[in-house]
């Protein structure tokens, strides 16, 4: 596809407001959760729970902005035999990438700045894992890219991967057209973020299209500029259904092995909301459910649900199935609650 008329003006927005928006200061009190890349779930979907991680491994992060997967990654391997390959265009996103890698002493880590869309001509090599998130629908055609990211991976290797939901997003593509209609066509981009908050901040107790206060504060309170670009004025991107992620994949040679979590907090989407038995109780209506392929099945899920606006998930050159529950000695354990939280629930419960 070449570069895309819009890749420049991409990259230059990542260089303006990096994003998401991170301190390599911040890493002493804590650890960013990427949820998609948990080991447990690498090797429940991708290995089939059998993937032992003391042996080498190799993940490629492809796009990885200002450092949030590969810093959970290496943490979680801090003391295996892996390598790391960050790449991403934006120079100002991987500095804050290596400045977080850095603060935390993380070590067997290359840093690639360049284009996914070269990917070929860099020789990197096989990867065991590949990391993709948020990248490929800000891509004017992400089958390329896909496509070259298939080709790094290891045939027994797998990869994670965040698309936009198109069904969940509608609001956010309705409030794109207030914000067109009000931004003149010289506008800077700072001038259409200032518009931006002024819009949101006066909608706030409006639910109907800019959805729930809490939601909204995300993009109101002080310092949430890149927050605002990123979701409402970003220079290009795309929403995708369930059977356009099956398709696309397909034509790369890759299998959906299964959808995670894309968030920890409450309310984030979880792989049991791909299923039409979770919206429908009538025994005639779930039959013939049951009788359509598995891409229409969790298609007609989420038009049901109407509210996913990312699709998390995990891909395979082989099409295998995920560890199996039944299997006593590899049942998949995903916590997803902190500490401080299982604790209060049990006191609670207790009371």
């Amino acid at each position: 596809m070449g570069t895309g008329t819009h890749l420049p003006k991409v990259r230059d927005q990542y260089e303006a407001y990096p994003f998401p928006v991170r301190r390599a200061a911040d890493e002493r009190r804590a650890l960013v959760v990427s949820e998609v890349d948990r080991l447990a779930k690498i090797d429940h979907y991708c290995f089939g729970g059998r993937r032992d991680f003391e042996r080498p491994f190799r993940a490629l992060i492809a796009g990885g902005g200002t450092g949030d997967a590969l810093v959970y990654i290496g943490e979680q391997l801090r003391d295996k035999l892996c390598e790391l390959v960050y790449v991403d265009f934006s120079a100002t996103s991987m500095e804050i990438a290596r400045a977080r890698a850095e603060a935390r002493e993380l070590q067997n880590v290359t840093w690639i700045q360049g284009s996914l869309l070269e990917l070929a001509e860099l020789g990197l090599g096989e990867f065991d894992y590949v990391n993709c998130i948020g990248v490929l629908h800000h891509l004017e055609d992400p089958m390329p890219c896909l496509h070259q990211l298939a080709a790094v991976l290891a045939e027994d290797g797998g990869m994670g991967l965040m698309l936009y939901g198109e069904h969940g997003r509608r609001s956010v593509y309705l409030l794109r057209e207030v914000f067109s209609l009000l931004n003149g066509p010289q506008e800077d981009l700072s001038a259409r973020v200032q518009t931006a908050r002024d819009v949101l901040t006066d909608l706030i107790s409006h639910e109907v299209i800019a959805g729930t206060p809490e939601t909204l504060s995300l993009y109101t309170r002080p310092g949430s500029d890149a927050y605002v670009v990123d979701t409402y004025l970003h220079e290009q991107d795309r929403p995708f259904n369930v059977s356009q992620i099956h398709q696309l994949l397909a034509q790369c040679g890759l299998h959906l092995s299964g959808f995670t979590n894309f968030f920890d907090r409450q309310g984030a989407v979880c792989p049991l909301e791909y299923d039409p038995a979770l919206y429908f109780a009538d025994p005639g209506l779930l039959r013939r459910v049951a009788g359509l392929p598995l891409a229409a099945r969790q298609h007609l899920a989420e038009i049901l649900n109407g509210h996913i606006s990312m699709h998390a998930f995990y891909a395979t050159k082989r099409l295998r199935a995920a560890a199996l529950v039944a299997d006593l000695d590899n049942a998949p354990y995903f916590p997803t609650s902190y500490g401080w939280e299982v604790a209060r629930n049990i006191v609670e419960a207790a009371l």
